[in-house]
């Protein structure tokens, strides 16, 4: 394992931090800064550092600075805190979503980026859900309502639509070869993100006998369950979904390359995309949460769901998971298996010694969010990455990179203050609960 990691860093060069957002809106991180972790011990054990994660909670967490974050690293505490019915951050999570909804009612507030907002908004979806509570959630039918239908939804090289519905209805209508750019067409995380979210509302207000009052609820379901059926490719026992669509996109301009794509005399080569590109593995993490959304609101469609969860956890375990490694699992960077480079020579890091070489989005795996799948075998993997703390030098930088972004300090420093050990924990008991 260790001989592997040095391997891939002498690859790669250096890299920046795993990646956020497929649609180019953002350029944002999914992984943190680093260092040794302290690991918190009780009696000789590792425990769950609550009182970590409530005082994080206690912050303004719906800043620009800090929602992007957040949304991603409060999934897990929070399904957790429902699944096991731990009290202390159900109440933490509790006070922070009412801190929250004041904040939003203040109209001189400002929403912290688009897409930032939107996963934001996903995590809050998820606890009203799970709460099963329609009461206080008016806000956040509006929330979903203004950028479902009213606020501009932007695409490449266009007018902006009147609202996410209007821009998923084009995507799904337009033929592929009507379009100059196949990415174009592609459904990405801003679509899906909004999906969810509408989901979450159709089970909520279909539950209280009120979906009359969200229409934009049933526009979502339709639209999820029309994507899921018409786009995704079944490849055995695994799927992959909008195949080829990522093809020319700058993302995956070098997604050829196994080795960094520079002369010996230190130029840059030539893009080699793939005709035949999918979604990275820093981005499809995101897919357990989405089918969560719809395993909790579809009840008529459960059978089509599960069998989607079901193919979805078999491409992770057998295609995108790097088999028979010790220490932290590895992950390939495509959702197909390949482990081509990602972002190369892009926008926000362009130049020679930066991109995402073989195995280098590895670190999106620690958010967690593959454990909403259930199962031993993934409960298995998140035991090898608590195991594996305090992480060695290789793959510290394996998982975090190195940022530049601000971030909130909790968070910059989440490889020492038992952050990230404690979702790793979190992850595992999550995936033993939902066999």
């Amino acid at each position: 394992m260790h001989l592997l990691l040095i391997f891939i860093f002498i690859l790669m060069g250096c890299s920046d931090d795993a990646v956020s957002n497929s649609s180019g809106s953002n350029n944002e991180v999914v992984n943190g800064t680093g260092g040794e972790i302290n690991a918190l011990e009780e009696d000789g054990e590792r425990v769950l550092n609550r009182a970590l994660f409530c005082e994080y909670l206690n912050e303004p967490l719906w800043t620009q600075r800090n929602a992007y974050d957040a949304a991603h690293l409060l999934m897990i505490p929070l399904e957790y805190a429902f699944e096991f019915n731990d009290e202390v951050l159900l109440d933490c999570f509790s006070n922070y979503i009412s801190n929250l909804k004041k904040t939003v009612s203040n109209k001189s507030w400002e929403i912290p980026g688009r897409l930032n907002w939107l996963q934001h908004l996903h995590l809050v979806g998820r606890y009203y859900v799970l709460s099963d509570n329609i009461i206080g959630s008016d806000w956040l039918l509006n929330e979903f309502q203004k950028l479902w239908s009213d606020e501009p939804a932007w695409l490449w090289a266009r007018d902006p639509f009147g609202g996410i519905k209007e821009r998923i209805g084009w995507k799904l209508t337009t033929p592929d070869k009507e379009i100059s750019q196949s990415y174009y067409n592609v459904i990405f995380d801003e679509d899906y993100f909004a999906l969810s979210l509408g989901l979450d509302l159709y089970g909520l207000y279909s539950r209280a006998d009120r979906l009359n009052e969200c229409t934009g609820c049933v526009e979502a379901k339709d639209f999820f369950l029309t994507i899921f059926k018409d786009r995704v490719e079944w490849y055995g026992d695994g799927w992959l979904i909008d195949v080829g669509r990522w093809r020319d996109h700058r993302d995956h301009a070098y997604a050829s390359y196994y080795r960094e794509p520079v002369s010996l005399e230190g130029e840059v080569l030539s893009p080699q995309p793939r005709n035949d590109a999918v979604t990275d593995s820093s981005h499809a993490f995101r897919y357990p949460s989405w089918l969560r959304s719809a395993q909790l609101a579809l009840k008529e469609d459960s059978a089509f769901i599960h069998d989607l969860q079901t193919g979805l956890k078999f491409q992770f375990l057998n295609v995108i998971l790097v088999s028979g490694q010790e220490g932290v699992p590895m992950l390939n960077n495509y959702m197909d298996g390949k482990n081509g480079w990602f972002r190369y020579n892009y926008a926000s890091h362009k130049g020679a010694l930066n991109g995402y070489g073989p195995y280098s989005l590895s670190g999106s795996f620690a958010i967690g969010w593959w454990s909403l799948l259930g199962g031993e075998n993934i409960s298995s993997e998140y035991d090898s990455l608590i195991e594996a703390f305090p992480l060695e030098s290789a793959e510290l930088q394996l998982y975090a990179g190195s940022s530049t972004r601000e971030q909130h300090p909790l968070v910059s420093d989440k490889w020492n203050n038992g952050m990230m050990m404690s979702i790793a924990q979190m992850s595992s008991l999550l995936s033993l609960a939902r066999l």
